[in-house]
């Protein structure tokens, strides 16, 4: 027996280093690797609260008579002038062709008006940069989703190069002469048959809407301290007023409201006064950003509140809403944000595991927000920071610190 145990003990030594070095070169024979990560990526989280609500506005309805053509001079969203013209209009009943034609025309004579219009106080340095900003405002609206925006971009960028054009050369008249005879072109389509062409022009200053949609008479101004029960009421009773052929108004003010309903819980998280960010994807135009005040919150009924907020952001996108779903953003959280499912528990200590090397690692995190499918965390020790890039662990079994495992 004591010649074989040294036998044995080489035996036995030469299965342990045996073991040893397949596991060193092909851990995965081994050692579980039934995991899955996903790299560490630093980003901002918006905590949404989607709300649907209305917007209240102090509008006044213009009525012009009964014309068969009629085409706006100003974009709704813009502010007009008391005494301005906003409107041109004909008795003449114009085809399908010629009301193309005249569109076209419109188009054409705004962008020549613009590019004559103040080209001699700017030098030509200036204007090299606003055609090269020009280029990229169209550029970057080609990844939008409004056509109507990508065309005035456009002729952003062809008003840009008659400027430069009429600078460069000191004279405008081959575009004035352009420009007189389109405006003839127009006249002369307008006012055939005898007709003539007659202009409407504001008798008070707001922001023009050409779109009027029979809430106009359901004034802001009336809501100061909206309730649950008359808010569900204008969201369900329907539309207020007829709605006129042939009208337009105006926006007295810069600032307009909206009124939603929320449950009284989330209601409790806004206080007046306060400043909330918001977003509204409206047709059309795209995903339009908004700044919120709270002006009231009224009394809970029923477990719910009624919320109004006041904005005095105002362009043609804006001007569209009346009953719609806005997002409103209660926090941003910065951080990296992770499925729940990689959050661990360890010894009483929230973390994550991630994989370094062939090595599981547990590195604690502080846990910023989270719902049911993510959490948004940052480091939690200086030690075993959480870092950029890192390959935390989102999904296995038998996970512990320190072990061994592979990815293929």
């Amino acid at each position: 027996m004591s010649k074989r145990l040294p036998t044995l003990v080489f035996w036995l030594v030469a299965a342990v280093l045996a073991v040893y070095f397949i596991g060193s070169m092909f851990p995965s024979i081994l050692f579980s690797n039934e995991i899955e990560i996903k790299p560490a990526e630093r980003t901002s989280y918006n905590d949404y609260l989607t709300v649907t609500g209305i917007a209240l506005r102090d509008e006044q309805v213009f009525s012009f008579g009964n014309y068969p053509w009629v085409s706006y001079e100003l974009a709704n969203g813009e502010r007009a002038a008391v005494g301005q013209k906003v409107i041109s209009c004909s008795g003449r009943e114009l085809s399908v062709t010629d009301r193309l034609t005249v569109d076209t025309l419109d188009r054409q004579i705004a962008l020549l008006e613009e590019s004559i219009r103040n080209t001699s106080q700017y030098d030509i340095v200036t204007l090299d940069n606003q055609t090269r900003e020009a280029i990229e405002n169209y550029l970057g609206q080609l990844d939008g989703n409004s056509l109507l925006h990508t065309q005035k971009m456009a002729d952003a960028v062809q008003v840009s190069f008659i400027k430069k054009d009429i600078r460069a050369s000191g004279n405008s008249s081959y575009y004035s002469s352009v420009l007189s005879q389109l405006q003839a072109t127009r006249t002369a389509i307008l006012s055939e048959g005898g007709h003539k062409e007659e202009s409407v022009y504001t008798t008070s200053a707001g922001y023009f809407s050409s779109n009027c949609d029979g809430y106009e008479s359901v004034r802001y101004s009336d809501y100061g301290k909206i309730t649950v029960s008359s808010l569900q009421a204008l969201l369900s009773g329907g539309v207020p007023d007829t709605i006129e052929k042939n009208a337009y108004k105006l926006q007295q003010y810069s600032y307009w409201g909206f009124a939603c309903l929320m449950d009284a819980e989330d209601a409790a998280g806004f206080s007046s006064g306060a400043t909330f960010a918001a977003e509204v994807d409206v047709a059309g135009f795209g995903t339009q950003s908004l700044t919120f005040v709270v002006q009231y919150v009224s009394p809970e009924e029923n477990g719910q509140c009624a919320v109004m907020f006041q904005c005095s952001f105002m362009n043609e996108a804006v001007y569209t809403l009346r009953i719609a779903s806005v997002r409103i953003i209660r926090k941003t959280y910065n951080g990296f944000q992770i499925p729940l499912s990689a959050l661990r528990m360890e010894e009483e200590q929230t973390g994550v595991y991630v994989l370094s090397g062939v090595k599981l690692v547990f590195k604690p995190v502080r846990v910023l927000f989270s719902n049911d499918a993510i959490a948004v965390v940052v480091a939690d020790s200086a030690s075993r920071g959480l870092a950029a890039n890192d390959r935390i662990v989102i999904a296995g079994q038998d996970i512990y610190d320190g072990k061994i495992i592979n990815i293929n």
